[in-house]
């Protein structure tokens, strides 16, 4: 190398190049959804994930096959969290301590992560509608009786239904949530069920019989 090209390669050094932004390290497993990163506590179970698609779609067909349900997932899928509101006669007691019917209640429910290995029936749901009166009802704890790992959400919102209206209730007040509840269900038992309607609604069947210009149908006349 001569001294010129010696000289100009021992010439001040330029400053360093910013570095730029570092990327934030990912956390948890890429997506591939285009949905956004995984959020902490999210399902990642394959088998949970297939499960809880399943029952949102069943859950939400009998929504839309109800005149007194509805229905509607609170977060993300694979839906775990859900609000439902009912259009039903029930009882509820107010502050003066009159027990009146009411005729919507409100109740959300939770599928934990664990749901497949184990159930806590007294944290799946929750009743938000204040004062229910029933034998398995206190605020906000509704007891469905026990239930298995896995039970299905139509069945839950179902059993929820026949609690609220009164077509289920424990009549024994050691095994009931609600002692006074109880003992007014016993001696109120005429007025029970408060709502005897199906929750999934009854498919409508129609027979129509051709008339031929006498008014006559295939089977023999046509008597109005």
């Amino acid at each position: 190398m001569n001294a010129r090209a010696l000289s100009r390669h021992r010439g001040p050094h330029p400053p360093p190049a910013s570095p730029g932004p570092v990327p934030e390290p990912h956390v948890g497993p890429r997506d591939t959804t285009g949905q956004g990163p995984r959020m902490k506590g999210a399902v990642v179970d394959p088998i949970l994930h297939s499960f809880l698609a399943h029952e949102h779609e069943k859950a939400m067909r009998l929504a839309r096959q109800s005149d007194i349900l509805d229905l509607e997932a609170m977060d993300t899928p694979p839906h775990q969290r859900y609000l439902a509101r009912y259009r039903c006669k029930g009882l509820v007691r107010r502050e003066d301590g009159a027990i009146t019917t009411c005729d919507e209640f409100i109740a959300g429910i939770i599928l934990p992560d664990d749901y497949l290995r184990r159930v806590d029936a007294m944290r799946i749901v929750h009743l938000l509608t204040p004062g229910v009166w029933h034998p398995n009802i206190q605020g906000p704890v509704i007891c469905l009786g026990r239930l298995r790992e896995g039970t299905a959400l139509v069945d839950i919102l179902m059993q929820v239904y026949e609690i609220l209206t009164y077509q289920k209730a424990t009549m024994r007040e050691d095994d009931a949530l609600n002692h006074q509840a109880c003992a007014y269900a016993r001696s109120h038992g005429d007025r029970f069920p408060l709502d005897r309607r199906p929750l999934r609604r009854s498919a409508m069947k129609l027979s129509l019989t051709a008339l031929d210009p006498a008014g006559r149908g295939a089977g023999g006349p046509h008597v109005g």
